[in-house]
């Protein structure tokens, strides 16, 4: 998959992300933070992550919810997003070595 994309979210990307922020609020456990906050919340998480394609803004939320039941801070999905950059570049890395492996077989047969 391709990280290098656009590093600005769309007025429909950003809608997105203020409906995907609402759903993880409304299920992930928020330990003591009110219904109030929410707003604020979007608001630091679209701050912070505008830099972001939004197709790994998306990841790292579901990368984060497939390891924990508490709601993402804007850190945790940087960290995630992190962490996926190098996955898909070991992955990308790993098919680029069985290309030219599979180049010479073919070339030497």
């Amino acid at each position: 998959m391709d990280t290098c994309e656009r590093k600005t979210l769309t007025s429909e990307e950003e809608k997105k992300l203020t409906r995907f922020i609402a759903t993880c609020y409304e299920a992930l456990n928020i330990y003591g933070k009110s219904p109030e906050q929410l707003e604020a919340i979007t608001m630091l998480m679209q701050i912070t992550l505008k830099d972001q394609p939004y197709n790994l803004i998306r990841r790292g939320f579901e990368k984060h919810i497939r390891q924990s039941s508490v709601m993402p801070t804007p850190h945790d999905i940087l960290n995630a997003i992190s962490m996926i950059k190098l996955e898909d570049m070991c992955e990308a890395t790993r098919l680029s070595r069985l290309n030219g492996a599979q180049k010479c077989i073919t070339t030497n047969s």
